[in-house]
C-alpha cells in the first residue's frame, strides 16, 4: 500500500490518498480521505488481517491551519475513523511507526509554540484514534522531526535536526524515545556547517542505528550527503559526508 496526496477527487487543493498493488504491481484499489483543503499521508502501516493506520496532515480539521492526521482503514480502504492532532499553530508530521497496540508514533514538527519558533511534534495515538500524549523538543530556532523507526517494543529512535543558538546553525539530531514520550538518550551530530538527519534504519545485528541526511559545506557553499552510525546506546559510531573528506570516528 503506497500512501501520498490526490487533487484527483474534490474541489479541493487534495486529499490524503492509499494505493494498493499486488507483488506484482497490479491496481487492487485506491481510496482518498479528508476534507475539502489541503491533506496529505506521508507514512501507512500494516495492521495484519486488520487494515491500515496512516499518518499526515490535514488543513480541513482540527484547531489550527495544518493539524497532525492519523486515519484508519479496513483491508479494503474504507475508513473507520480519522483524527487531528494540533494547536493554534501549525503542526504537520513527517513519518510514523505501528507500536505494538496497533496504534501509531508520530513525528515532525509544530508551530504552535509560545515564541513562534518551529519545535519538533511527537504524538502517540491508541488504535482507536484517541490521543495517548503529545511533546515538543526545542527551543529557539528551527527543530524538525523527520523519521522514526522502532528499536524494541518500548522504544524508538527518532532523527532529525536541532537548532544551537552558539553556532546559529540547525545540526543533525538523534534521540532515542521511550513509549511513554520520555527521552532516552540524545546526541547531535556536530558538523562543520549545518546538517540534518532525514532517515534512520536499524540494524539489530550488527549493534547499529544507521543514519542518513544531508551537510551544508560552508567552504564550497554546496550540499553534501550526509551518513553515519551509533550504537544502540547513542553513542556515535563515526560520521562522514560525500563528496568531502572529513570522516570523524569516535573510539
Amino acid at each position: 500500500v503506497i500512501c501520498g496526496s490526490s487533487s484527483s477527487f474534490t474541489d479541493g487543493p487534495s486529499q490524503a490518498f492509499l494505493l494498493h498493488v499486488d507483488a506484482e504491481g497490479n491496481y487492487l484499489w485506491s481510496n482518498h480521505y479528508g476534507g475539502s483543503e489541503s491533506d496529505g499521508a506521508k507514512r501507512v502501516t500494516y495492521i495484519p488481517q486488520n487494515g491500515f493506520i496512516a499518518a499526515g496532515f490535514s488543513n480541513s480539521f482540527g484547531e489550527g491551519a495544518y493539524d497532525a492526521y492519523a486515519f484508519r482503514t479496513d483491508l479494503s480502504g474504507g475508513l473507520i475513523w480519522e483524527t487531528t492532532v494540533g494547536g493554534a499553530g501549525w503542526e504537520r508530521i513527517n513519518d510514523a511507526v505501528m507500536t505494538a497496540d496497533t496504534g501509531l508514533l508520530m513525528v515532525g514538527q509544530s508551530n504552535s509554540t509560545v515564541n513562534g519558533d518551529n519545535d519538533m511534534f511527537l504524538v502517540r495515538i491508541s488504535s482507536s484514534g484517541d490521543t495517548l500524549w503529545t511533546k515538543k523538543i526545542g527551543g529557539a530556532g528551527e527543530d524538525v522531526a523527520h523519521a522514526i523507526v522502532a528499536l524494541t517494543d518500548s522504544t524508538f529512535v527518532v532523527g532529525g535536526e536541532y537548532y544551537l543558538a552558539d553556532s546559529t546553525q540547525v545540526k543533525g539530531y538523534v534521540f532515542a524515545l521511550h513509549l511513554n514520550g520520555t527521552v532516552l538518550w540524545a546526541d547531535t551530530v556536530l558538523t562543520v556547517g549545518a546538517s540534518s538527519v532525514i532517515d534512520l534504519d536499524v540494524d539489530l545485528t550488527g549493534n547499529r542505528i544507521h543514519f542518513v541526511g544531508w551537510r551544508y559545506n560552508p567552504n564550497a557553499s554546496i550540499e553534501n550527503n550526509l551518513f553515519g552510525k551509533y550504537f544502540l546506546n547513542g553513542a556515535l559510531d563515526f560520521y562522514d559526508s560525500e563528496p568531502t573528506n572529513d570522516f570523524k570516528r569516535v573510539d
